[in-house]
């Protein structure tokens, strides 16, 4: 690994070299949500030493910018790049300052971005496992802040499935007030209420521009990633007797990901009017848009060759000339010269959370960072996915549609059914213990004789999705882990009493983690005893 640096464009360097990432110049710039510019370089062309900007009509606030987040470079450039985001969208200072202190015991095993991403995984569960165990729940949410972030940039290693695991303690902790029906408020599908809002809003808002409008429809129709989106061209668009269409390139697995716009690589996935409508007004200004990135090109390879280069739907704006110029010299690389990166879309897909600002709760005392129904590209794709498996999609074909190379991948949606919904939707109207508890188990009991791949069995307890040696105590902290599935029908009561009875082992000789490690496990028993026993109360009185 190079030695540590404070220079922004030897740091980006560095991770494109080591790590084959696709690394963007950083601004020298950032512009709060407020519209106040930030220096984010200082006159040297190193990080500036502080961020200071205001809070309006809150606070002044100061972010410490001029020292490392942590030793290794790809793990500082992912720190920076979600922490540039979170304060242009939504001055999330204190996620900032939670992994600020946190992240530089971070250690890190290996020396590829998969073992980078592994590790940073087991570093967000840790954070989400300290939420859990205490009346701050700040660690948990920067953790999965940081996640989705980096899920979102298409990083090596970072996976829905994982994203969805860190989700499962914000579900047993989350106010019990709205419906929940299998929704994680923040990164979970969207209801049919909620996306009603979103089309009303973006046709009543005129700044919302034609780029967010086809994007936003696409991801609705067949939750694109963002990846995806930036290869499309305007050609892709198509008409044929079964209606409008876009043609669509596969990018997962090692195979597809390099075919990208190879003619075999595009599954053709039917659309709807309003989709084809949005997508043939955004067509001109992305003509336009592509038109000046490609004059740039042409000083480079010729007028000629620079309009044989298709335009695509989502062009970039704005480009480096050393960036440029990198795909000018690569016959590989050139045809994309023109695409926007897939960080673009993600951004602009987050960005209309505050530019719609759609309240999701009737509550103004509570008009904060979380008071707005939150938006990303990848709250579409669960919600594409979720919606067909309610629909009776069988696995092969929701990962299909979906773009995964194999089952495995979206085995997590299929914790969910219609029964599951309907039951999720009666308990709301019972007792808060009994709402909290099964929201707190909800899709994740199973059967002895279910099992998933990379699962392993934890006694008759249940299974374990973690895919590697546990770390914490097996049998005694399963029930405050949210990789633990357990059986409906193993005897969680004798379970119990064996934690108790360690509890009181230990109250004599050890306080602090431990106890409240402890206090969470005999909580988390406890409520699963109570959703089985309401969910076997369902099923006797519907017989």
């Amino acid at each position: 690994m190079n030695e540590p640096t404070l220079n922004p464009v030897k740091l980006a360097e560095s991770v494109a070299l080591t790590y084959g990432v696709e690394t963007e110049a950083y601004p020298s710039t950032l512009i709060t949500v407020y519209g106040q510019v930030v220096d984010l370089v200082d006159s040297t062309g190193d990080w500036a030493k502080n961020l200071h900007f205001e809070h309006l009509a809150y606070v002044s606030r100061k972010v410490t910018w001029g020292e490392r987040f942590h030793d290794n470079d790809y793990v500082e450039w992912i720190i920076r790049g979600w922490t540039i985001d979170s304060l242009e969208r939504n001055l999330n200072v204190t996620a900032i300052a939670v992994v600020r202190s946190k992240i530089a015991a971070l250690e890190i095993y290996g020396s590829t971005g998969n073992d980078i991403a592994e590790a940073l995984f087991q570093w967000c569960e840790k954070l989400v496992h300290e939420g859990a165990a205490s009346t701050d729940y700040a660690p948990a949410a920067s953790a999965r802040s940081l996640y989705e972030w980096g899920l979102e940039e298409d990083l090596v290693g970072f996976s829905e499935h994982r994203l969805f695991s860190l989700a499962q303690v914000r579900r047993a902790r989350q106010s019990t007030g709205a419906l929940v029906s299998m929704q994680d408020t923040d990164f979970g599908p969207f209801t049919r209420t909620e996306l009603s809002f979103i089309e009303e809003a973006m046709k009543s808002f005129v700044e919302v521009t034609t780029a967010e409008r086809a994007a936003y429809y696409l991801a609705r129709d067949w939750g694109l990633r963002p990846i995806q989106m930036a290869l499309l061209h305007i050609e892709d668009l198509g008409v044929d007797e079964l209606g409008p269409f876009i043609s669509v390139p596969c990018v997962k697995g090692t195979k597809r990901s390099i075919l990208r716009r190879a003619k075999s690589n595009f599954v053709r996935r039917y659309i709807a009017d309003d989709t084809a409508e949005a997508i043939q007004c955004h067509i001109p200004t992305a003509q336009t848009v592509a038109e000046n990135m490609r004059t740039r090109i042409s000083l480079y390879i010729g007028e000629k060759k620079a309009a044989k280069l298709g335009t695509p739907l989502f062009p970039a704006k704005a480009r480096s000339d050393l960036r440029i110029q990198r795909y000018c010299r690569n016959e590989k690389l050139l045809p994309y010269a023109l695409h926007c990166d897939s960080h673009s879309i993600s951004k602009m897909m987050r960005d209309l959370t505050y530019k719609l600002r759609i309240p999701r709760t009737k509550d103004r005392s509570r008009e904060t960072d979380d008071y707005y129904l939150n938006i990303s590209a990848y709250r579409f794709r669960r919600t594409k996915g979720t919606s067909m498996v309610l629909a009776g999609a069988t696995p092969e074909e929701v990962a299909e549609a979906l773009d995964h190379v194999s089952v495995d991948s979206i085995k997590y949606y299929f914790r969910y059914n219609l029964e599951l919904h309907d039951f999720i939707n009666r308990v709301h109207s019972e007792s808060p213990d009994i709402v909290r508890a099964v929201e707190a188990w909800q899709g994740r009991l199973t059967n002895a004789n279910e099992t998933l791949s990379s699962e392993i069995n934890i006694g008759n307890l249940g299974k374990c999705t973690r895919g590697s040696a546990c770390p914490f105590h097996p049998t005694v902290s399963c029930y405050s882990c949210v990789n633990f599935r357990p059986n409906k029908n193993a005897n969680h009561r004798q379970a119990l009493v064996d934690i108790e009875e360690f509890q009181a082992l230990m109250t004599d000789t050890s306080t602090g983690p431990i106890s409240q490690q402890l206090e969470v496990a005999i909580h988390g028993a406890k409520s699963l005893i109570l959703a089985i026993e309401y969910e076997a109360r369902g099923k006797n009185a519907a017989s």
